[in-house]
């Protein structure tokens, strides 16, 4: 997935995510702009990028700017995939899973 814009997803009775991928394996993630990612109730998380199962996928280059939900996740990921260069503001939890994370801000 490359050079996407997602903008104000919100779910009001569960997690809310800008760019879900279940089972991604070598793929890669890479120049999307995520903004406005929000789940009304603070039970649930917000995700600017969550990648669930799969492996070895490039997480790169992307600008996820979150809420301020206490649950504000930037990027889950899972083991085996590598999460650079991103650009992660208002997330409480920048990077979640990820095997490498280097060079995030």
């Amino acid at each position: 997935m490359r050079d996407h814009v997602v903008r104000d997803v919100v779910s009001p009775v569960n997690n809310a995510y800008g760019i879900y991928a279940n089972n991604a394996n070598a793929s890669a993630f890479t120049g999307n702009v995520i903004g406005g990612t929000d789940s009304v109730d603070d039970a649930y998380s917000d995700y600017g990028i969550r990648l669930a199962q799969g492996s070895d996928n490039r997480i790169t280059g992307n600008q996820v700017h979150g809420s301020s939900n206490i649950n504000a996740i930037g990027i889950a990921a899972t083991a085996g995939d590598a999460c650079f260069d991103n650009y992660l503001r208002g997330n409480n939890t920048p990077t979640t899973g990820c095997d490498a994370s280097l060079g995030n801000f």
